[in-house]
Parts: C-alpha cells; sequence; structure tokens
C-alpha cells in the first residue's frame, strides 16, 4: 500500500469472526487493533519507508532540551501542536532575543519535584482546547525523543495541573508512528528514564534547575 502525505487510515483486525458490534469482543485488547497514520511527508526518507513504530495512546518521552528526562505524554490526533503542562511562565529577554521561562511538574501527583527550563520564544497565540476555551499561548521549538526517534517540535506551554496528562503530544511529532488505542507504553523506557524514575520513587529527586 502506498502512503500519501494526508492520509489517515484505520484498520481493524479481526479474528475468531470477531464483530464491531459486539461489545465484549471489543473490550479484548489482544484481538482488536486500530492503527493510525499520522500525515507522512511527500519526501520519506529511507527510515520513513520501514514500518513504523506501533505506540500506545500514552508514552513515556523525554525532552532533552529542557533536561526532562521523562514525562508521560497522551496522544492527541487531534491536535496538529503538542502541548506541555508548565506554570511560573514568563517572557525575558536575553541578548536582545526572547525566551520563555517557565517551570514544570513532570510527575503526575508529585508537586514536590520542579524542573526549572528556559527556551527560545518562537510565538504566542491563541490556542483553541478540546472544550473549546481560548488561551493566549507562548509557543516554543524543542527536541522529543520517543523511543529512537528523536525531532525538534512546536510545543505550545499550558498550565495543565487539574488535567490527568503533563503532556498531549499532537500529529506533528507522530509522523513516524502507528497508534494502537487499546494499548499504553508499548514504547521501552531508556536507561536513563528508567535510572531517573526510580531515584524518583526513591525520594531522591526534588527541584532542578536549568542551566
Amino acid at each position: 500500500m502506498n502512503l500519501t502525505r494526508y492520509d489517515i487510515m484505520s484498520d481493524y483486525f479481526y479474528s475468531n469472526r470477531l464483530s464491531l458490534h459486539c461489545n465484549n469482543s471489543l473490550q479484548e485488547k489482544s484481538s482488536i487493533w486500530i492503527f493510525w497514520k499520522c500525515f507522512y511527508n511527500q519526501g520519506m526518507t529511507e527510515n520513513q519507508h520501514k514500518t513504523p513504530t506501533i505506540i500506545g495512546f500514552r508514552e513515556w518521552i523525554s525532552l532533552p532540551d529542557l533536561q526532562l528526562v521523562a514525562i508521560k505524554g497522551k496522544i492527541d490526533t487531534g491536535a496538529k501542536t503538542s502541548s506541555l503542562h508548565a506554570f511560573d511562565i514568563r517572557h525575558v529577554k536575553k541578548g536582545g532575543k526572547s525566551f520563555v521561562r517557565f517551570k514544570v511538574h513532570p510527575i503526575q501527583k508529585n508537586l514536590e519535584i520542579v524542573v526549572s527550563c528556559i527556551a527560545p520564544m518562537v510565538d504566542r497565540r491563541i490556542v483553541t482546547d478540546s472544550g473549546g476555551h481560548k488561551e493566549n499561548r507562548y509557543v516554543i521549538h524543542t527536541t522529543i525523543q520517543m523511543g529512537n526517534m528523536k525531532k525538534i517540535i512546536e510545543l505550545t506551554l499550558s498550565n495543565r495541573e487539574t488535567m490527568k496528562y503533563r503532556m498531549l503530544i499532537g500529529r506533528e511529532a507522530l509522523k513516524q508512528f502507528y497508534i494502537d488505542p487499546s494499548q499504553s507504553y508499548l514504547l521501552k523506557k531508556n536507561s536513563k528514564q528508567r535510572a531517573y524514575l526510580k531515584d524518583v520513587k526513591a525520594g531522591k529527586i526534588t527541584t532542578q534547575t536549568d542551566a
């Protein structure tokens, strides 16, 4: 099958004559796989022609430029741009250039761990969330790492303290992936993530500051 730039495909695989109308069967995650092809570029590289990696509806990711070693992200194919939970967001000038300083609670339900970040400001724009609420957000560029994939993405900053996930991962970051919404955490944690989360569990990590 040829993959074009704007294909979004959902394929349903059935076994044992499974029916979409059978509620019990729909709950059997091992029997039904739903894969979404997310916006392949026309000029695909050799690596992109290989079988895409399958990810779940939530994954552990890293934002190395922001010193965020491990953070849970929820896949959001309804959004083009990814969004990161942040607070104490401030616009600052350094050497005549615009930057954004902000803080992050990277671990859900843990307000003791605070990571202070700084990143070049790309834009400030009105963003409408899934509930229809409009917010004027700062926009930055930063590197995201998901499994073996590393790329620079656009990221908006919003206080998601009351939300379940610290980060929503939009379509821009998902071009190399198929998504199976019945699964979670299909990408293996790397050694840095495992060590970091082990230290978090042991109470060895509290506040981190940017360089």
